[in-house]
């Protein structure tokens, strides 16, 4: 019977030799010499590819390649004198490995780190975050730097992005795609797609002085009046709410009659929905108490929100049309429902100062 011994690719040089062995039927394989009657003869075809690829060829893991006998020899020698002369042919291997996987990590772009962080982050945020989250992404951060490598990017990048929404007007977005960048960035780092320092760090922002935007008395009336003429009843009480109580819009469209006390007039905010994230306890006027109450009235008594809709989650979020309906029969130019960053308004003397 041929025997041939060699000694596979594994970090140890104490690795079990292997026998040529063929059996009565004629299959020829290698067995390993360690003395383990439970190791059987692996394939060998499957034995010569698994010890080029550094593989334990007692896991039956190996995949098949064709060796000659002759050339097997050859190489085997040749990996024993690196062995012996203090080369390490699995750990070279390795560190080739390791190298193309950094490589692969360092050829990730923009586009690619945006993608991960939807599939991964996006979905843990609140409805209106990832709405905001994947404007930015689409109008302003994609086209910016989306196509550069997440390594190649430079604070000069990011400070263009900036100056360009800021000469715009959108001062306010260029600050949070500013935070949004950063947050990106910070990522990569932890991902290892990135080494050095995240390039949307102290950047300054803008800082705006507040804004004041005051009804006037007629002003008030005129939207009042437009509010009672408006076709839209329902989002006609959503804004008369909103106008009574200094409420954000959002956090009115997703109110529930379980957060209402009629008894102790009191509105109570999930912290879900409020931007400090944590509970409100509102007290509620008897003009917004009348409002609630018509509604309860004519409203079936299955539904949890007190302002359903069509959106995907149940209550009405789509109020821009019907805002700028009542606006232009009262005839008011550029009035936000919420004030925006830096701006407060009020409607009389009903809506607080904000």
């Amino acid at each position: 019977m041929p025997m041939v011994s060699i000694r596979p690719w594994m970090p140890s040089t104490n690795g079990p030799d292997f026998e040529r062995t063929v059996a009565q039927a004629g299959t020829r394989g290698w067995t390993p010499l360690s003395g383990d009657a439970a190791l059987a003869p692996v394939d060998d075809v499957k034995a010569f590819r698994g010890w080029q690829a550094g593989e334990d060829l007692r896991n039956g893991s190996v995949r098949p390649r064709t060796w000659k006998v002759g050339v097997a020899r050859q190489e085997a020698k040749r990996l024993r004198k690196v062995v012996d002369l203090g080369g390490d042919p699995l750990g070279d291997i390795e560190a080739a490995r390791e190298k193309a996987a950094d490589e692969r990590k360092r050829s990730k772009t923009v586009n690619d780190l945006i993608d991960r962080f939807k599939e991964e982050h996006l979905p843990g945020l609140r409805p209106a975050t990832r709405k905001f989250y994947g404007c930015a992404f689409t109008n302003h951060i994609a086209p910016a730097i989306g196509k550069k490598r997440v390594q190649d990017v430079e604070r000069g990048d990011v400070e263009k992005l900036f100056k360009k929404l800021t000469g715009l007007g959108q001062r306010h977005q260029a600050n949070q795609c500013i935070v949004i960048t950063g947050v990106l960035f910070r990522y990569a780092v932890d991902w290892g797609w990135r080494t050095g320092e995240n390039p949307a760090r102290n950047i300054d922002k803008n800082h705006g002085s507040g804004r004041e935007r005051y009804l006037l008395p007629a002003e008030s009336r005129s939207l009042a009046k437009a509010l009672e003429a408006l076709e839209d009843r329902q989002a006609a009480a959503i804004l008369k709410v909103l106008l009574l109580t200094g409420a954000r819009v959002g956090e009115t469209c997703q109110m529930r009659w379980e957060q209402l006390d009629f008894a102790r007039a009191i509105w109570t905010k999930p912290a879900s929905v409020t931007k400090q994230k944590r509970d409100h306890r509102l007290p509620l006027t008897a003009p917004v108490l009348e409002v609630l109450a018509k509604i309860k009235q004519e409203q079936s008594p299955k539904s949890e929100w007190v302002f359903p809709g069509r959106s995907k989650e149940g209550y009405r979020n789509d109020m821009r049309s019907a805002w700028a309906a009542a606006l232009k029969a009262a005839e008011i130019q550029k009035l936000r429902m919420s004030p925006s960053p830096g701006e407060t308004w009020t409607v009389g003397q009903s809506r607080p100062v904000r």
